[in-house]
């Protein structure tokens, strides 16, 4: 029997969560930057999820930007061709929205995936799919485009928006609503 759409390919997967992600003050052209990971199965190269979520172009104000960036201090080839995805998840682990591209990287290159969810799909439309507890995942996967990889590779980060917080008692004396 013979199943469509299994791949026989192996991928290194990022998965990134960041929490608190409704509390994001980013402007148009400011990113949330992942924690850089190294990908052993790809020469160790070291690479970086950004997320614009108010776009990375002016033109994109409404939209959610995703750049893909490869490190400039990484080691491995000068020059890397790879097919990558990048995906948000639900809280189960469902992809709500996914687009993937074919790129050559050089050490120091960014491929941005312009447009890639509408900010209100995220954060009125479907709010809850999107951001469950307030929680934003991405995930990003990647392959070599020319040579297979033996084995799948997996790497894990967490980031965390800081809310501030603060409250007080105070005792206001003949306090009237009126």
């Amino acid at each position: 029997m013979e199943l469509e759409g299994i791949s026989e390919n192996k991928w290194f997967s990022f998965t990134w969560i960041i929490e608190n992600f409704s509390y994001s003050w980013h402007k148009n052209g400011e990113c949330i930057q992942s924690s850089a990971f190294v990908v052993d199965t790809m020469a160790n190269t070291k690479w970086r999820l950004k997320l614009y979520p108010k776009g990375q172009a002016e033109t994109e104000v409404e939209f959610f930007s995703f750049v893909l960036n490869r490190e400039a201090d990484c080691k491995g080839l000068k020059k890397l061709e790879i097919f990558f995805e990048i995906s948000l998840l639900a809280a189960d682990g469902v992809v709500l929205e996914s687009k993937g591209e074919r790129g050559e990287f050089e050490k120091g290159d960014g491929w941005c995936l312009y447009e890639f969810v509408e900010n209100d799909e995220v954060f009125k439309i479907r709010r809850k799919d999107y951001l469950s507890e307030d929680v934003q995942t991405a995930h990003c996967r990647m392959r070599k485009s020319i040579k297979a990889v033996k084995i799948d590779g997996y790497c894990f980060a967490r980031i965390r928006i800081v809310v501030e917080r603060r409250s007080f008692l105070w005792n206001i004396k003949q306090f009237s609503s009126f």
